[in-house]
């Protein structure tokens, strides 16, 4: 079902670089009832301007409450945005693995969606995920690398959950698969592409660039768009009708 015009979009990872980002151009469009959601309250009020008019909800992905569920309840769609380094880093600390957070924790969200909508399945719209490159290649090269630590697997898991409750729900969703991103926010150096900055020396590269945190957070929002040719092909459906990258 299309988006509409005060639908209520809950972002799942909103204080994150990628989330953070796609809350505020989803909210800057004035066209939705816009939740964050995040471990801190606190921090997520910290990170938006009052002026775009969002409601924040405090909730864990690896151990849903009544946070998480009054976040989802009512919600027509939600962008979920979380993730964590593929292998051992200090952001792994406190169970921030891929298995608790990749894979428990999409699981636990969808889950958690369902129930807190039983009463209005119809009112359930979209599902946007943003999961990794390599998911369906993580047997190959160079993706087995990247696979060590079993993120891939974990993520994996993630999205044949989504797609298996979408299908016996009735209800949208699409995965977006990006591989590496660079670009600002630079408060989370746990990532290659912010440790590094990796676009610090755009300017003198013969390519035209785009920081990934900014351009997924874009295709995040487009993504929400049955009606546009973008939204077919970023991701899958429950009629499998494309794949932004495999």
């Amino acid at each position: 079902a299309a988006v509409q015009d005060g639908d209520a979009i809950a972002v799942v990872g909103c204080t994150g670089n990628v989330g953070r980002l796609a809350t505020i151009r989803l909210a800057s469009m004035g066209k939705y009832e816009m939740r964050g959601v995040a471990r801190s309250k606190e921090k997520a009020e910290g990170c938006f301007d009052e002026k775009l008019g969002l409601s924040f909800f405090e909730g864990d992905t690896r151990s849903p409450g009544a946070g998480l569920t009054e976040a989802l309840a009512g919600a027509s769609v939600v962008v979920m945005t979380t993730g964590t380094t593929a292998f051992p880093t200090k952001a792994w600390e406190g169970d921030n693995t891929p298995e608790e957070v990749d894979n428990k924790g999409v699981r636990n969200v969808v889950d958690a969606w369902i129930a807190a909508n039983a009463g209005a399945p119809a009112a359930m719209k979209r599902f946007v995920l943003m999961s990794s490159v390599g998911v369906t290649r993580r047997k190959e090269f160079p993706f087995v690398i990247l696979n060590l630590a079993g993120v891939l697997d974990a993520k994996a898991a993630g999205e044949d959950h989504l797609k298996a409750k979408a299908e016996e729900v009735g209800f949208d969703y699409t995965i977006v698969r990006p591989g590496q991103l660079f670009g600002g926010p630079y408060d989370n150096n746990y990532y290659l592409g912010t440790l590094f900055q990796l676009d610090k020396d755009a300017g003198v590269q013969n390519v035209a660039v785009e920081a990934g945190d900014r351009l997924l957070g874009k295709l995040l929002q487009r993504a929400l768009r049955s009606d546009t040719g973008l939204g077919r092909w970023v991701g899958r459906q429950v009629r499998e009708q494309g794949s932004f990258s495999n």
